[in-house]
């Protein structure tokens, strides 16, 4: 399966810090930060039809790693923004918004 693969750059210093960071998912669209990393994808590097799927996926920073499966989205999801409370993924191939709520845990 293909794997995108997320660094950290030191901003001062223009370079890669640590390890890369593999995340599921072949075709990276977009990712925001909050809560985490936030990478939208198509879950694949060649498209299955369009039917297809696609998925969001939140990186830990301090684990470095993903945090869970991808959360399914609607067909090809094409932009991610944080507000209100969570992340919001519009999703270019089938017309739709996939809202994905904050869960605080005590």
């Amino acid at each position: 399966a293909d794997r995108l693969q997320l660094v950290r750059i030191d901003p001062v210093a223009g370079k890669v810090v640590g390890d890369p960071v593999a995340v599921p998912g072949a075709v990276p669209l977009d990712l925001v930060a909050g809560n985490g990393v936030w990478v939208t994808n198509s879950g694949g590097a060649i498209p299955t039809g369009p039917g297809s799927t696609g998925g969001v996926t939140r990186v830990d920073p301090a684990a470095r790693a993903a945090a869970g499966s991808a959360l399914r989205t609607g067909r090809r999801p094409s932009a991610i923004a944080l507000g209100q409370g969570g992340v919001w993924v519009t999703n270019e191939g089938s017309g739709t918004l996939t809202p994905i709520t904050f869960v605080k845990r005590r």
